[in-house]
């Protein structure tokens, strides 16, 4: 994503990720592509951020915030708000759970520890949103897109089976095919999806 937005459409972007050898994957790519002047790199646990007032025209939370804990939402909104500048945009993309407890069995509880998710629901993010001083502009439910992209990843995995188990394990291979029959599963029904929200700070302040 921050390689994108520099390429595309000009942006200057700060990239914070808490696993080291990803940023040193990342900054290795920003050199491969010439986008050092443009693209900046921190390893960093984002709860322990500390940026300058009013610094960013836009914060990405892309697929981040489904790994703090619920507690940790509203302190992240607040910053975000305070980073922003007046008008500023935040967008989330991240997976929302549901709000039936219906869905949430044992066997789901076990799936989302497996994977290091920890999900809120609809009505838990709007208002951790509403309470930050954020300005909710668009929510988009994406089930459908998420049910999708996992039927849609798994099909190329099997369909290149042979060529990709050259370059991983069988065992590894494997387990990434059982993850994403994993997330169609709970995606069908109706368990975890992928939102996108889009909020901004409000040009003047009450």
């Amino acid at each position: 994503m921050a390689f994108c937005l520099a390429e595309n459409v000009g942006a200057t972007v700060t990239g914070v990720e808490y696993s080291g050898s990803l940023v040193t994957l990342a900054r290795h790519r920003s050199e491969m592509k010439s986008l050092t002047d443009k693209v900046t790199f921190m390893e960093k646990d984002m709860r322990k951020l500390d940026f300058e007032p009013q610094s960013f025209d836009a914060i990405l939370f892309w697929g981040s915030l489904v790994h703090v804990n619920a507690e940790d939402y509203l302190p992240m909104f607040r910053k975000a708000y305070d980073w922003l500048k007046p008008g500023g945009r935040l967008v989330m993309q991240g997976l929302i759970k549901s709000e039936s407890d219906g869905t949430v069995t044992q066997e789901f509880k076990d799936y989302i520890t497996r994977m290091c998710y920890k999900p809120i629901t609809y009505s838990e993010c709007l208002q951790f949103l509403s309470s930050s001083g954020l300005q909710l502009l668009e929510f988009k439910h994406r089930r459908d897109f998420y049910v999708q992209d996992s039927a849609d990843t798994l099909d190329k995995v099997k369909k290149n089976w042979h060529k990709i188990i050259t370059n991983v394990s069988k065992e590894t291979l494997e387990k990434t095919v059982s993850i994403w029959e994993e997330k169609r599963r709970w995606a069908e029904d109706g368990a975890l999806y992928i939102c996108l929200l889009l909020a901004q700070r409000p040009l003047q302040e009450e």
